[in-house]
């Protein structure tokens, strides 16, 4: 049997397979849009001028590329009149068109057909990636830059080459300005990069060092930023505590997001497992080969152990999807892994094995999404419903401002207000130039007879008593409540 030929053909195969997908992702898209809870913050980020985009981007610990992506997607869209909503999902799919186009070209050029397929539907269906290329968020932007930036490793080990220094750097740099965690696994990277030349080849030590001060100077300009953010993080955040199931479940985290401890578990083991057979296959045989295989499936771990130290020690900082993008190495590396085993039925069983967990991977988010979208449908309704001249909102804090003022425009609204005699303001307000009137619960509501008051705040928040009133929570979208304050009879 010529299994060569077979192996091209299932390549090949696997390609298709995700073409067939990402139009089933394109398709979703259209027919299904949903808003998670940052989802509802992104679109209203995008109401404002970049400047202002750039300040609350700033204030929400959040670096700005992924918001200055979006506004030139929907800008381009615009002019085809593309729904807002519909257009936020497009940008978030373009990731994965350049991930494919890369493993149809570079990675089947470098390492064969079945790599590049394995690894372009691979990085469709594992993990929570289907998912994260239908959000309007900034994570499939992150898993592109850590992924392209890892293709160009393997040229720096083999041949210690400049240019691929130079484009790993660049790489770097759009990651870090997209998520930290991204800038993280760019740090373990670099770390283990290190390593490597003082350990293999200290000939590579000028240009490691290039390419990290040519990071360094590209990300100074937002490095003052930054430092304010870890202040700011350090105050308060909004992270629950770390804790040890948290860390089994970002090491599980490569291969599905379903919410089962046990199956955390059994990905946190066959990592391991496999960690140990590449361990085991370099002390033998210290080749570029092993030591990429390994560079990349410890960059993924140090990522997580970075997370969890600085979650225990310091603050938590660290939640499963912040990860997530870092393990387009591991899938790198399983996919070129698996197109060089040399048991050739083991391929075909792995290779079966990958379609398999990536169909249950999609079957299970599809279920998230269709939740999402009624969800969705329901929470537009809503606003409707209270988007008028006898409703006045007073929003507790810039992320409730953020997610829905577009959708309650017509109502008269107020973002400073003193409530049982304590009063709450914000900073966002002068960002903004919003108006900093102070709205004063119960004895501003007595002058406006026959209105009604939706006090919109976080999940965590009570509901206050108020003497005189009735405050229960009206409706709830996501992780705010929305607090109707109306008097007694």
């Amino acid at each position: 049997m010529n299994f060569k030929a077979n192996e091209d053909f299932l390549g090949k195969l696997m390609y298709v397979l995700a073409f067939i997908v990402l139009g089933y992702t394109l398709y979703v898209a259209v027919r299904y849009p949903f808003l998670t809870v940052d989802g509802w913050f992104t679109k209203g980020l995008l109401s404002l001028p970049i400047t202002q985009q750039i300040s609350i981007t700033a204030i929400d610990v959040h670096p700005p590329l992924y918001y200055l992506i979006l506004n030139a997607v929907v800008s381009v869209l615009g002019v085809f009149n593309a729904d807002l909503i519909l257009s936020m999902k497009i940008a978030s799919i373009i990731p994965y068109v350049i991930i494919f186009i890369l493993c149809l070209t570079k990675l089947r050029k470098d390492y064969g057909t079945l790599a590049g397929g394995l690894a372009a539907f691979s990085l469709l269906t594992m993990s929570a990636y289907f998912n994260h290329y239908l959000t309007a968020r900034m994570y499939s932007w992150a898993i592109l830059f850590i992924f392209a930036a890892f293709l160009y490793v393997k040229p720096i080990l083999e041949e210690n080459d400049l240019k691929s220094w130079i484009i790993v750097s660049v790489f770097a740099v759009l990651g870090a300005y997209t998520h930290y965690f991204a800038a993280v696994a760019f740090v373990a990277l670099y770390f283990l990069l290190f390593v490597y030349v003082i350990i293999r080849n200290r000939d590579a030590i000028k240009n490691w060092f290039i390419s990290v001060i040519i990071g360094i100077i590209l990300y100074a300009p937002w490095a003052l930023t930054l430092l304010r953010q870890m202040r700011s993080v350090k105050s308060g955040y909004w992270i629950e505590p770390a804790s040890l199931k948290l860390v089994v479940d970002c090491f599980g985290s490569y291969i599905t997001f379903y919410p089962s401890l046990a199956v955390s578990i059994a990905g946190s083991v066959l990592l391991l497992a496999f960690t140990i057979l590449i361990l085991k296959d370099y002390l033998k045989n210290m080749d570029v080969e092993n030591e990429y295989y390994l560079i990349g499936i410890l960059a993924f771990a140090l990522t997580i152990i970075a997370g969890a130290v600085a979650s225990f020690v310091y603050k938590p900082i660290m939640i499963v999807r912040y990860v997530m993008p870092a393990s387009a190495m591991v899938w790198i590396v399983i996919s070129i892994y698996i197109s060089k085993l040399n048991v050739k039925k083991l391929t075909i069983i792995l290779t079966v094995l990958v379609l398999i967990v990536g169909a249950a991977n999609i079957a299970y988010q599809m279920q998230e999404v269709h939740e999402l979208h009624d969800t969705m449908v329901k929470d537009l309704e809503y606003l409707e419903s209270i988007n008028n001249n006898n409703s006045i909102i007073v929003y507790d804090g810039m992320q409730k401002y953020m997610r829905f003022h577009d959708n309650l425009d017509n109502a008269t609204y107020y973002v400073n207000y003193e409530l049982n005699n304590e009063t709450h303001d914000e900073a966002y307000v002068k960002t903004l130039g919003l108006n900093d009137t102070l709205f004063k619960v119960p004895k501003d509501l007595d002058k406006h007879p026959g209105k009604t008051l939706y006090l919109i705040r976080d999940h965590r928040g009570t509901v206050d008593h108020v003497d005189g009133y009735k405050m229960k929570t009206d409706n709830k979208i996501h992780n705010c409540k929305f607090i109707k304050i109306t008097k007694n009879n």
